[in-house]
């Protein structure tokens, strides 16, 4: 894996709430750890919506994605900035990407082939899979690394490109997937409404998001690992989907987001520096579990027939 730069300084420019788009705030955190710059966190008295203002822009997000404090953070400190290794985490993604292909196919009649387009999808674990399966898949990522990883890894060829504003012609989607990631798009609702553009009637829009006030934001408060340098809001649960619902999605589903953790994964989310430490020590960093996540939703909107 290759990558541009070590690490990279945000420029930041002053923004709007990315869910509701009004400007009324009050102060939520003032983050400091971090090379990327200061981070501040305000709430927005409208929706709820915790956000980054001033916020990174886009080509600081860009330059932080090919850089390696994204991909391995902890080479350079115990600072949880984007993974602690991405390459490591790579068996984590295939096992969660089994369950999460199962569960897509269950929406739809047995045995149907889908046309699955998967978002920020990373070296394309699911694609691979999806393919695999008989399935029509494409991912989709700006990120060069990720597209080359791809290719490296697996063989396949993804759209290397933004998917807000990606020309797919007359190309329609079955499910348009986007996993892990909608915490750090810098408008939200610009991806739901790409994504309808892009489904066939009846099609599902799948995202997880991190929301807010949930039990371990209010116990670890500022030290939540959620508040570091790519996320720029989190949305609070019943605003997020009605605010998908005004865009003309029903819901469908939504319920706790369940996956599969590493030792090592789960104490770096909990900023627990020593138990990350002590799990390498006794060797049982890569060891896994299946968990619901606290505080992490998976929801299915669907694109009316």
């Amino acid at each position: 894996m290759q990558t541009t730069i070590t690490e990279n300084q945000f420029n930041f420019v002053p923004t709007v709430c990315m869910l509701c788009g009004d400007s009324q705030t009050r102060p939520r955190y003032t983050i400091t750890k971090y090379k990327q710059g200061d981070l501040t966190y305000v709430t927005c008295v409208r929706c709820g919506t915790a956000y980054q203002n001033p916020m990174p822009d886009q080509a600081s997000m860009q330059d932080f994605y090919h850089s390696q404090n994204f991909f391995n953070a902890k080479r350079n400190s115990d600072l949880l900035t984007g993974y602690r290794d991405y390459d490591a985490e790579e068996v984590t993604r295939q096992i969660n990407a089994k369950t999460r292909l199962s569960e897509i196919e269950t929406l739809f009649p047995a045995e149907k082939k889908l046309r699955i387009l998967k978002v920020a999808c990373g070296y394309g674990t699911l694609v691979k899979l999806a393919r695999d399966r008989g399935h029509q898949a494409d991912g989709i990522d700006f990120s060069s690394v990720m597209v080359q990883g791809a290719k490296d890894r697996y063989n396949i060829n993804l759209i290397e490109d933004d998917f807000v504003t990606h020309d797919f012609g007359d190309r329609k989607f079955d499910v348009v997937v986007l996993y892990g990631a909608i915490n750090n798009f810098l408008r939200p609702l610009d991806v739901a409404r790409k994504a309808s553009s892009v489904l066939s009637a009846g099609g599902f829009y799948i995202v997880n998001h991190v929301w807010l006030n949930s039990f371990p934001e209010q116990l670890l408060k500022h030290r939540y690992w959620i508040y570091r340098p790519p996320i720029i809001g989190l949305y609070p649960k019943r605003a997020f989907e009605q605010y998908h619902v005004q865009l003309g999605f029903q819901l469908y589903r939504s319920r706790y987001d369940v996956q599969y953790l590493t030792c090592d994964k789960f104490f770096g989310y909990l900023q627990f520096a020593l138990l990350i430490k002590l799990a390498e020590l006794l060797r049982i960093h890569r060891r896994g579990f299946t968990i619901p996540i606290p505080g992490y939703a998976r929801v299915f909107f669907q694109k009316p027939g």
